[in-house]
C-alpha cells in the first residue's frame, strides 16, 4: 500500500460547518472533545455492563483467532446472548474463542441513553440508529463499508481503524454474495500476490482513543482492530442521495418479515 495519510483533527464546530466541510464532501475527520460531557466517559467499563445489564441479550458475534466470525458462505454469524455469558471472556481478553458485542442500543433499558446524548450533527438525521460495541483487546472486524453516515466515538480503550475511500481498489466481495459490503484482503497483512492492485491503495490510519469521535463517511471502507479492551458508540444516519436507497431497503425488510 501507499504510505498512510493522516485524517484531520478538529474541535467541535457548528452543524452547518460540519456538513459543508465534511459530510457534503464525503471526507473523514476526527473530532476531539465531542463526548467530553457524556456520563458514559466516567461510568462505563466492562464491570459496569456486567453488574447492571447481565441479563440483557445484545447482538453478539463469535470471535475466532481474533477475527469476528464472518464467512462468505454464511455471512456474519450472530446470536442474542446474555451479557453474563460473554463479558468474562471479553474481560479475560479471549480472542481465540471469545465474543464481541455489536448491538443496537434499544436492547438495553431506555435510561442507558442518558449516558451518551446524541450529537447535534445527527440528532435529526433520517433513519438514525445507535450501536454499542464492546470487545477484547485484539478483536478485529474485517474490511467493509456501510451505506450510512457514521459518528464513531470511543468511550473506553483504543482502536486502530484503517480506511480507504469508496473508489479505492480493495477487491470487494461479489455484490451477490452474503457479504456484499465486505472486501477480501486483510488490511493489516495484505497478500499482494492475490491482490496486486492493493499496492496502489491509499490507506488512512487512525488510532482512535477514548474521548475521540471519527466521522466515518458513507461507503468508506474500514477495518477495525482493538488495540486495547474497548467500548464504542456509533451513530448511523442516512443523508443525501442514499435516502431513497435506505427507504427501499427498509421496505424490502418489512416485506420479508410478513
Amino acid at each position: 500500500m501507499k504510505p498512510a495519510k493522516e485524517i484531520p483533527r478538529i474541535s467541535p464546530v457548528d452543524k452547518i460547518s460540519f456538513y459543508s466541510k465534511f459530510v457534503s464532501k464525503n471526507k473523514p475527520v476526527i473530532i476531539e472533545g465531542l463526548a467530553d460531557d457524556w456520563p458514559a466517559m466516567k461510568k462505563w467499563n466492562m464491570n459496569f455492563f456486567a453488574e447492571n445489564y447481565s441479563k440483557v441479550e445484545p447482538v453478539t458475534i463469535a470471535v475466532k483467532d481474533g477475527k469476528c466470525d464472518v464467512t462468505i458462505e454464511k455471512g456474519v454469524q450472530v446470536s442474542f446472548t446474555a451479557i453474563e455469558k460473554t463479558i468474562n471472556k471479553i474481560i479475560e481478553g479471549n480472542v481465540q474463542n471469545g465474543y464481541a458485542i455489536a448491538t443496537t442500543d434499544d436492547v438495553f433499558p431506555a435510561d442507558l441513553k442518558n449516558d451518551y446524548p446524541v450529537p447535534a450533527y445527527c440528532a435529526d438525521g433520517s433513519y438514525l440508529r445507535t450501536r454499542i460495541f464492546i470487545g477484547a483487546e485484539g478483536t478485529t472486524t474485517w474490511l467493509h463499508q456501510d451505506l450510512f453516515e457514521n459518528l464513531y466515538t470511543m468511550v473506553k480503550g483504543k482502536k486502530r481503524i484503517i480506511l480507504f475511500d469508496p473508489w479505492d481498489t480493495v477487491y470487494p466481495q461479489s455484490r451477490f454474495s452474503k457479504l456484499p459490503n465486505h472486501a477480501r484482503p486483510d488490511a493489516e497483512n495484505i497478500d499482494y500476490e492475490k491482490f496486486p492492485r492493493m499496492k496502489n491503495a491509499q490507506p488512512y490510519i487512525v488510532d482512535l482513543k477514548a474521548g475521540e469521535t471519527l466521522y466515518l463517511p458513507s461507503l468508506w471502507w474500514h477495518h477495525l482492530k482493538n488495540i486495547e479492551e474497548s467500548i464504542a458508540v456509533s451513530f448511523w444516519w442516512a443523508y443525501g442521495w442514499k435516502l431513497p436507497v435506505v427507504w427501499a431497503a427498509a421496505q424490502y425488510k418489512k416485506i420479508r418479515q410478513i
